[in-house]
């Protein structure tokens, strides 16, 4: 089966008659090790289970024949339902059976958590780039995604430089893939200005652009380095740009004087 061209989960659903969905002993499943997904909200997993109780699992999970042990089989699409139908109690689930490989099973479990906004920027990164070590070239990743390969090449920057970016995430600095990856950028054209970004508490994506030419030679001016008590290194105006923008304290709409209640400028993100 070809998942070439697949833009969501309902296209490799298909009809359920037509799909053959079938009862399935829950022990019999076994959450698929290689998945994309690493963490799952245990909050959301309690209300999910609770669902699941009252009403059952009403849409049916996805598995494959397990590759390594007859007999049994392996989660393909649904292990959040999986989860919660075992915290229910209940002792079989309605699957469909889809004879998958390894890459296109990644390719789907990709889908569905892309699809469900239920993977972190980090996540979906490592995946893509898993997909690509299949032997895929990237413009290939973004047709079976149903991607661009702008969207294909920004999840592998990430991933190439996912140690000195796990930090921001973790921290809820920025989730941005955009953003995260001009922080890649900014590391290589200024290590000092990138170590400034570890203190901002939301980076934004004209903040992770570093400074300008006129903050630069700021920084550089003599009477701001070392031991002038002037803000060394230029922090302050780095900080200030990764915030983002924000109305001239003192001066109102157009330039003018005063101006209290003058508007902020956008955010970019």
């Amino acid at each position: 089966m070809s998942i070439k061209g697949i833009a969501s989960l309902a296209d490799l659903m298909e009809d359920l008659p037509a799909a053959g969905a079938q009862e399935v002993a829950l022990f019999l499943i076994d959450p698929d090790p290689h998945q994309p997904r690493t963490s799952f909200d245990e909050l959301r997993l309690d209300t999910l289970a609770a669902s699941v109780a009252a009403q059952g699992v009403i849409e049916p999970l996805i598995v494959s024949l397990h590759p390594e042990t007859p007999g049994r089989y392996l989660l393909v699409a649904g292990e959040r339902r999986w989860r919660a139908a075992g915290m229910a109690g209940l002792t079989t689930v309605a699957v469909v059976i889809r004879e998958l490989t390894a890459e296109q099973r990644l390719a789907v479990q990709l889908i569905e958590n892309i699809d469900r906004e239920a993977l972190s920027i980090l996540e979906e990164s490592s995946a893509v780039v898993r997909l690509i070590e299949f032997g895929r070239k990237p413009k290939d990743v973004a047709g079976m995604l149903g991607k661009t390969q702008a969207w294909v090449s920004l999840r592998r920057k990430i991933a190439d430089h996912r140690s000195g970016l796990e930090h921001f995430v973790a921290e809820d600095r920025t989730r941005d893939a955009e953003t995260l990856a001009m922080l890649v950028d900014l590391e290589k054209i200024d290590r000092q200005a990138f170590s400034d970004m570890h203190q901002v508490e939301r980076i934004t994506r004209r903040g992770a652009r570093g400074p300008g030419p006129g903050e630069a030679a700021q920084a550089r001016a003599p009477g701001l380095g070392q031991g002038s008590g002037q803000d060394p290194g230029g922090l302050g105006a780095r900080a200030h740009r990764a915030a983002g923008p924000a109305a001239t304290p003192g001066r109102g709409a157009h330039g003018t004087p005063g101006g209290p209640g003058a508007p902020a400028g956008p955010r970019d993100c």
